[in-house]
């Protein structure tokens, strides 16, 4: 076995160090930000999906993004948001996900503004699948049990639950048509899926 030598230990000392600091880093935004200690309004159900941004200011450090932008998605509507890159449309989902807070102006859900909600009951309610979705080397039906809302340890989840979500997002099909069907081993360097297979992998657990 090899020994680790001082300047790899010290490498590691200096790694674990830099790791704790942003695994106890406070949240800005007070309280209610802390997803580890959600506080606020439960988020009431059913929810309709009304979303309002009033006079809504953001910005990354120094370079502003929003300056009082103003808009509305009914709800029940499908809405594209479109523009040059950099132009604040995925800054429109962190700020509703609450990754980020306004620097002035708020945001509501069902006439609520978010900061009042507990966090956990928000992003719960909502699902992303990004343009390169991340599939962790496990079986299928365990990365739709981590997206499930509210799961804590995904071996908990009941494969009937993971099935009716996989239908609910038109998903089943698919994957039936493996030989391990659920079971099958995806992620990492040996996925057996496309890219678009791997979005709806991700799908069933954000959706549901």
């Amino acid at each position: 076995m090899e020994l680790s030598t001082p300047c790899t230990a010290a490498k590691a000392k200096t790694a674990a160090h830099q790791l704790y600091e942003v695994i106890d880093r406070k949240p800005q935004g007070g309280g209610g930000a802390d997803a580890r200690e959600p506080k606020g309004l439960a988020l009431k159900t059913p929810i309709s999906g009304d979303i309002m941004f009033n006079a809504v200011h953001f910005s990354y450090t120094t370079r502003p993004v929003f300056r009082g932008i103003d808009l509305h998605i009914p709800a029940g509507m499908t809405v594209a948001l479109v523009g040059e890159s950099g132009c604040g449309k995925s800054t429109v989902t962190r700020l509703l996900e609450r990754f980020y807070d306004p620097s002035a102006g708020t945001i509501t859900l069902d006439g609520v503004d978010i900061t009042k909600l507990r966090i956990d009951n928000l992003r719960s309610a909502i699902g992303v699948v990004s343009q390169e979705p991340l599939l962790f080397n496990a079986s299928i039906g365990m990365n739709i049990a981590v997206g499930l809302a509210g799961v804590k340890h995904a071996t908990d989840v009941p494969s009937a639950e993971i099935e009716s979500a996989a239908r609910a997002a038109s998903a089943h099909d698919f994957i039936a048509t493996f030989p391990d069907g659920y079971d099958t081993v995806v992620g990492g360097k040996n996925s057996k899926l496309s890219a678009d297979r791997s979005s709806e992998s991700r799908l069933p657990g954000r959706a549901a």
